[in-house]
């Protein structure tokens, strides 16, 4: 075995043949002092984390407010939408008596058309007071998300990604 031999074998060799009294050990050890970007990353991680939870908390409790809102809407509107309900029935039995006192000469002209008007008034009142109750429902199942299904619309995807998805009736 000569000196120049630096083979696994030939060095395994010559140590046990106490060839060689001087024994070198080395242990290389890398500690990062003052390196903080591993902590720092973790700590943005976990404040990203809390953030997000606190987003889908917050986002929860919005949906919440603008469904009992609606539900709110949806019943001051009803309540207000049945007594406007009554009052064309009733406009129109006041515009017949004052028709029937036209007939015997005991009103005129001018408070028949004022009794007219008002009917007309307590119709449009009415539509409009369906109207109301109407969007305050849409508005409902736009926060809900039930639009479409409400309306019996089922969106296709058309999948081939060259053109925009389209809306199909859905057929019971």
């Amino acid at each position: 075995m000569t000196g120049g031999d630096t083979s696994y074998a030939a060095a395994i060799d010559r140590s046990f043949t106490r060839a060689n009294e001087d024994w070198n050990v080395g242990v290389t050890l890398q500690v990062p002092f003052g390196d903080l970007t591993r902590k720092q990353g973790y700590l943005h991680a976990r404040n990203r984390a809390s953030k997000s939870a606190i987003d889908v908390t917050e986002i929860t409790a919005n949906i919440e407010i603008e469904v009992r809102d609606a539900l709110r809407t949806i019943e001051l509107i009803g309540e207000a939408g049945s007594g406007l309900r009554r009052r064309p029935r009733t406009r129109g039995k006041e515009l017949e008596i004052e028709k029937g006192k036209l007939q015997v000469g005991r009103t005129t002209n001018f408070a028949v058309v004022i009794f007219q008007n008002d009917l007309v008034s307590a119709r449009l009142n009415e539509i409009g007071a369906q109207i109301a109750y109407l969007n305050s429902i849409s508005q409902l199942e736009q926060t809900l998300g039930t639009t479409l299904a409400v309306w019996g619309i089922r969106i296709e995807d058309l999948g081939n990604g060259t053109g925009p998805a389209r809306a199909l009736s859905v057929t019971p």
